[in-house]
């Protein structure tokens, strides 16, 4: 099938025919003009050659004609009628000559030049590079029937010799062969073309579901931000202003006390959430990597809190999917301002190990510790938010503290192969 005339290879093609075209016309008007100016009687060939050029300029002035194959076919077209003319007109100089003073790339029947040869082929190649390999074989039979022609025309032989018509069947396998190359290869390049035309796509769509799947898993992690602060800071306020409401007539002073602690849970919950917000504008996961982000956020900690720091972290964290490292950061974060708020330590250890088969952390302070019973009963909303995301990654998570002998935190998370 034929390519569109539009195309950049056609059109290429016809800027060069045209620039040929226009040279070889430009050399032919010179040619007749100096021939007129010496009385040689070889001016009314060119004069016909110079006026089938300028038909062959005015034809790739039509769109619709504009392609190489036709192009080819109406300079041959245009130098048969040149060939016949002359003939009619019995003119000194021959048909042939007609052929050979206008055209250059029909060889010599009888000798083949260089010249000849080498413009024929150049025309092949072209027809090879617009269209398919069974246009090329056509044109190249065209191109056969033309020069048989022209012998006959030439020559007073009514049959032809086959000395006669060697240089044609030489012409005739050297554009077969020459164009079978160039379509072969043409054809490569056309494949090779349309692979990575393909895999561009491809490649575009993967981007699209990458960027799609980057923000559900932003998405998500908004949505367990906001459950683990402001979710569960409302429903436990809610659950005791019910208790309130019931208590209050009967038990005015329990109902107070516990309207303190509503209140309290309430201003907690209030900077929890500001914290989220203020994490969810920082990104130094994305930006750092989890071992950078781990080291960054406990040397932050050790600061705010006037803390001697031991840290020990493996030189990288393997087989983690995203989820998991953003959860260990935010165990880790949450784990570390509650040393540096609550704790009142001098010393806070801060350790991973990498075993087989999962992640072993430990945040260690020497802090006046907690009742962990008391605390887990108060519904702490950092500490269940923790145990739950060690929940979500597969892992768990266990805290040891009792007043006045420090705190530890230890979880441990699952490597994926």
């Amino acid at each position: 099938m034929a390519q569109q005339a539009d195309t950049p290879r056609n059109q290429l093609y016809v800027n060069v025919f045209r620039l040929v075209i226009t040279v070889r016309l430009m050399a032919v008007v010179i040619t007749a003009l100096f021939f007129a100016a010496l009385g040689r009687e070889e001016v009314a060939v060119l004069v016909f050659s110079a006026l089938a050029m300028f038909a062959c300029l005015l034809y790739l002035s039509f769109p619709s004609l504009l392609h190489p194959l036709r192009i080819s076919y109406a300079y041959l077209a245009a130098l048969f009628i040149v060939t016949v003319v002359v003939f009619e007109q019995r003119s000194i100089i021959t048909a042939l000559d007609a052929w050979r003073i206008d055209a250059g790339w029909i060889a010599d029947f009888t000798t083949p030049n260089l010249n000849g040869i080498n413009l024929r082929l150049a025309l092949v190649v072209l027809v090879a590079w617009g269209y398919s390999w069974r246009r090329t074989m056509i044109y190249c039979l065209y191109v056969l029937v033309i020069e048989l022609i022209a012998l006959v025309v030439v020559s007073d032989a009514a049959v032809l010799d086959l000395a006669s018509v060697r240089a044609p069947l030489i012409n005739l396998t050297t554009g077969l062969v020459v164009g079978y190359v160039v379509s072969r290869l043409v054809q490569y390049q056309t494949q090779q073309q349309r692979e990575l035309e393909t895999a561009h796509t491809q490649l575009a769509q993967y981007a699209v579901t990458v960027e799609k799947l980057s923000i559900s898993r932003e998405r998500n992690r908004l949505a367990r931000e906001l459950h683990d602060t402001l979710a569960h800071t409302l429903s436990a306020a809610t659950v005791k202003l019910n208790a309130i409401q019931v208590v209050w007539d009967a038990n005015p002073t329990k109902a107070r006390s516990m309207l303190m602690e509503v209140i309290a849970a309430m201003n907690e919950g209030m900077i929890e959430v500001r914290r989220a917000l203020r994490d969810l504008r920082s990104t130094p996961l994305e930006d750092l990597g989890l071992r950078l982000a781990l080291e960054q956020v406990a040397q932050s900690a050790a600061q705010r809190g006037s803390l001697r720091l031991d840290l020990d972290l493996p030189p990288t964290f393997d087989g983690l999917t995203p989820d998991d490292e953003q959860g260990i950061y935010r165990i880790m974060q949450e784990a570390l301002e509650n040393v540096v708020r609550h704790a009142q330590a001098e010393h806070l250890s801060v350790i991973a190990l990498a075993e087989d088969m999962h992640y072993c952390f430990c945040i260690q302070d020497d802090g006046i510790g907690f009742d962990v019973k008391r605390t887990h009963s108060q519904s702490h909303f950092g500490l269940n938010g923790m145990i739950q995301r060690a929940i979500l990654m597969g892992g768990d998570l266990h805290i040891t503290s009792t007043p006045g002998a420090g705190t530890k935190v230890e979880f441990t998370v699952r490597k994926h192969s």
